[in-house]
């Protein structure tokens, strides 16, 4: 795999400006499959941005840069900058997991809409070994890579 791919201007790249207009349009679609869904995946996609901004963004080392893209300048204006350590390993693994499983719901979304579906898996696909895999970018995942102390 090129340097480029495990850059962190890829990351930005693809997390910071790439992700926030896939949410948007998995809230649109949501609309255009029924009126449960769209509310559904609005109250879905709104937890999971709020959890995200005040788990890991507010602790990520970028925090207040451009180098996370859209959420490195707007998690400022919501949380005070903490540490990664405050917060206990559970915590992170049930926030690592919240990731995953919005991967799987919008995956879920866009498979009902086939021409749109084969970006949004490639591009699960690539973010999910470029950051889950890796456990490289994003804000937290250090941690758990990390061995506990006895």
């Amino acid at each position: 795999m090129s340097k480029f791919w495990k850059s962190r201007k890829f990351f930005t790249a693809w997390f910071g400006l790439g992700v926030p207009p896939f949410l948007l349009g998995t809230i649109y679609l949501s609309f255009l499959l029924s009126t449960i869904y769209g509310i559904i995946t609005t109250v879905v996609v709104s937890l999971w941005t709020y959890d995200t901004f005040n788990t890991t963004c507010r602790r990520c080392p970028f925090y207040n840069t451009t180098k996370c893209g859209i959420p490195g300048m707007v998690v400022p204006l919501l949380f005070s900058k903490k540490s990664p350590y405050d917060i206990s390993i559970i915590r992170v693994k049930l926030h690592y997991y919240f990731d995953l499983a919005m991967i799987v719901y919008v995956n879920f979304i866009y498979i009902h809409f086939p021409y749109l579906y084969p970006f949004v898996f490639i591009g699960s696909v690539i973010g999910y070994i470029i950051v889950f895999h890796s456990k490289r970018f994003h804000g937290l995942l250090f941690r758990l890579k990390a061995k506990p102390k006895i």
